[in-house]
């Protein structure tokens, strides 16, 4: 019997989330649909609609404006559409072909549309400030600072900066100008070469920090160093030259990640001793424990006197602040996670000028031996005023624009998060990913990446309802729909019949395997005693730890190692199985067999990954599956964990 069609649309474009939609059925004449993949490892591919539409009184043409609807029929309106009381799609137009066939008083349109991913490719990740920057070091870079210590070395006495301004004297004309270029360097420091990296370096001094604690930038995976408080530090100590620009400044800024490790006064960043031979430094940021605020100060030519700036942001022992201090020749300011908090400009005059071949000193004041108990992670100075603008920048950088070590699910749910869906059928649960920075980049390639870290059996797609669904590492053990067989299809007694099955003989098969991580370590799994060929795709993956890496390497093999005659699709009709085609979901395990001659017949256990469905003008409905490799059902060592009836779990004893 004909299926039940309700085809609705709704006028109201992506900007409403709660659209009205209008019953549409009479006009539809017939319709297609799709969702998910075709071939188990595809990466994820859009789904959509085409929808071809009776234009009586020429409604459904975009340009005719005495049309029912126009002028809303247009790019991104939405259809619903329901199948014999089944959710199947929600879709967004995204173009209209106009026919006017023979003998025929109206119009044809053939409407094409997408599903949510035409919604997630109008859309990429949050940019950078400035948009160039791919990482938090590349917008500090932006602002040319006198040094920027990251503090992210793995052992070792050397403290690296990454840039570094050297004065060079060009002849112009008949007059000599000194001008500042970067230039880079390489140094070898303990634990390896640390390239791209620039002067000035330093060292650390009375010990060294604990190195290789967690990174306080969010999506960077560079780590941050705690310096512990005693009576001689450690510290870090990078030497000022004589004839250099921070000797004599008359403006400057200081910026530094913190997180407090004890309620005491921690110096973060302090310049050199002025040069009469004061114990005052030209300039200090830290946090004083009589108020666990944080201040910046300057010192004055005239008699030492100091303009300090003070936050009124109290600076909690284990939390993460972003602190950045400027002098700009009037004011001293300061600012908290971005936000401008305080200023003073009570004293007026130069910064005094820093002793002859001082230093800058990051976890210690120069002369009072005070030192920080604190976590520090880029630290920076510079040599003019930070803009409030540019400061904010930083900040959003380095708090707003990455994600933190987190599953890949996590991950992919919050990228997909959208008012027009919900997430709920995202599994959030997966191998863990490396920290990544937001910097433009498409979504629906940042999702890629997610999925590809996780294995070749991942699925992303968009479900009848309309919402994301994401089926990560492991999935086939999280519902019974996806480890139980639903449905048996075949052509013997009490099994489902299907009009078509389409067998491949599938070689596409690997025995040797390898994955590694950046970063990481490179691993290898191998069957031994076979002709090599080897499958390399799986490298520089995101994933955050050796271990996963090397499971997933054993995860790939085992995927791609036998070559079986498989079905790789099953086509069924309504008139036979129009529940099954209703019930049937991607991700759910069923069972194909084929009858054949002695040695012929096929009996699979497989996954839907994937479907085409279409309906006629008498509203006959037909679908065709996509499946996954799978496994034969008659061999009795061919056990699946995870996998009911087929598995150690579902049998009193291991099959051999």
């Amino acid at each position: 019997m004909p299926a039940t069609v309700l085809l609705e649309f709704s006028e109201d474009d992506l900007s409403d989330t709660t659209p009205t939609y209008v019953d549409v059925t009479s006009y539809c004449r017939g319709i297609e649909w799709w969702s998910g993949i075709d071939t188990e490892g595809d990466e994820p591919q859009p789904g959509g609609a085409v929808i071809r539409m009776r234009s009586t009184n020429r409604d459904w043409e975009p340009d005719y404006t005495g049309g029912r609807f126009y002028p809303n029929v247009t790019t991104y309106r939405r259809f619903r559409l329901t199948v014999n009381g089944v959710a199947e799609g929600i879709f967004y137009t995204t173009g209209f072909e106009i026919d006017y066939p023979a003998g025929t008083g109206y119009s044809e349109v053939t409407i094409t549309c997408a599903d949510g991913f035409e919604v997630l490719a109008l859309d990429n990740l949050p940019l950078m400030d400035p948009p160039s920057a791919d990482t938090y070091a590349d917008v500090v870079a932006f602002d040319e600072p006198w040094g920027h210590w990251r503090l992210g070395e793995k052992d070792g006495q050397r403290v690296i900066s990454r840039v570094r301004r050297e004065p060079q004297t060009v002849l112009l004309g008949r007059r000599r100008y000194t001008i500042r270029t970067k230039r880079r360097y390489r140094y070898t420091v303990a634990g390896g070469e640390i390239e791209g990296s620039s002067g000035p370096a330093g060292s650390y001094r009375s010990g060294a920090p604990l190195f290789g604690q967690p990174g306080l930038i969010l999506g960077d995976s560079a780590t941050s160093s705690t310096f512990i408080s005693g009576s001689s530090g450690p510290y870090a100590r990078i030497p000022v030259p004589e004839d250099d620009e921070l000797s004599e400044p008359n403006a400057l800024s200081v910026e530094a990640w913190v997180k407090r490790q004890a309620d005491q006064t921690g110096y973060i960043v302090a310049g050199p001793l002025n040069n009469t031979g004061a114990t005052e430094a030209i300039f200090t940021l830290n946090i004083p424990d009589f108020s666990d605020l944080a201040i910046f100060s300057v010192t004055m030519s005239t008699a030492g006197d100091q303009n300090s700036a003070g936050s009124t942001t109290t600076m909690s022992v284990g939390t993460t602040y972003h602190l950045v201090g400027t002098w700009d020749g009037i004011k001293a300011r300061i600012y908290v996670n971005g936000v401008f908090e305080g200023e003073q400009s009570t004293f007026a005059g130069r910064i005094i000028d820093g002793s002859v071949s001082e230093y800058v000193y990051i976890g210690r004041h120069p002369d009072d031996n005070l030192f920080a108990d604190q976590t520090l992670q880029d630290v920076a100075v510079y040599t003019y005023a930070l803009s409030p603008e540019r400061i904010l920048a930083h900040y959003n950088a380095g708090a707003a624009r990455g994600w933190p070590e987190q599953t890949a699910g996590t991950r992919i749910a919050d990228i997909v998060t959208h008012a027009l869906w919900s997430e709920a059928s995202i599994q959030t649960s997966g191998r863990n990913l490396q920290p990544v920075f937001k910097h433009g980049q498409p979504k629906l390639e940042e999702i890629s990446e997610s999925m590809h870290a996780e294995g070749p059996q991942t699925l992303f797609f968009f479900n009848g309802s309309g919402d994301p669904v994401y089926l990560g590492h492991e999935w086939k053990a999280t519902a019974s729909a996806y480890n139980t067989v639903q449905a048996t299809f075949g052509d013997g007694s009490g099994e489902i019949p299907y009009e078509n099955v389409e067998l491949v003989y599938d070689n596409e098969t690997f025995n040797e395997v390898t994955t590694n991580r950046e970063g990481g370590t490179s691993f290898t799994a191998e069957v031994a005693g076979v002709p090599r060929r080897a499958n390399s795709d799986f490298t520089d993956v995101l994933l955050a730890n050796d271990n996963e890496t090397e499971s997933l390497a054993g995860a790939v093999l085992d995927f791609y190692k036998t070559p079986a005659l498989r079905p790789a699709t099953l086509t069924v009709n309504g008139v036979q199985a129009s529940t099954q085609i209703g019930a049937r979901k991607i991700g759910h395990l069923v069972r194909v067999k084929r009858r054949g001659q002695v040695g012929g017949a096929i009996d699979r256990v497989t996954h839907i990954i994937g479907y085409r469905k279409s309906l006629g003008p008498e509203k006959h409905l037909t679908c065709t599956w996509n499946l996954a490799r799978g496994f034969d059902a008659t061999l009795a060592n061919n056990w699946r964990a995870g996998i009911a009836a087929f598995s150690e779990a579902g049998q009193t004893t291991r099959a051999a």
